[in-house]
């Protein structure tokens, strides 16, 4: 059997400022057990949803420092959902 793997899907409260964005999103990039799936900001309501996926410990970390990094102020994360093969 394989090992676990996660999903996580951040919300950020930051979607007009493209460079913000941009660095936030780009502290998911390269990680190494960590896949950036998809990301879309929304102007109108002023949010970043990214979706990430792979080994439990590097995606877990991600959200954390992508929003200390992007120094978008306020985060707000989704609950992470264990998936195990089967």
């Amino acid at each position: 059997m394989a090992g676990k793997l996660i999903e996580c899907v951040p919300n950020f409260s930051e979607g007009r400022r493209q460079d913000v964005i941009e660095s936030i999103v780009a502290n998911f990039r390269g990680v190494k057990g960590c896949s950036l799936l998809d990301y879309r900001a929304d102007a109108d309501h002023n949010s970043l949803v990214v979706s990430l996926a792979g080994d439990p410990d590097p995606v877990s970390g991600c959200p954390y420092r992508s929003g200390e990094n992007g120094r978008s102020g306020d985060r707000h994360e989704q609950p992470t959902r264990v998936l195990t093969p089967g």
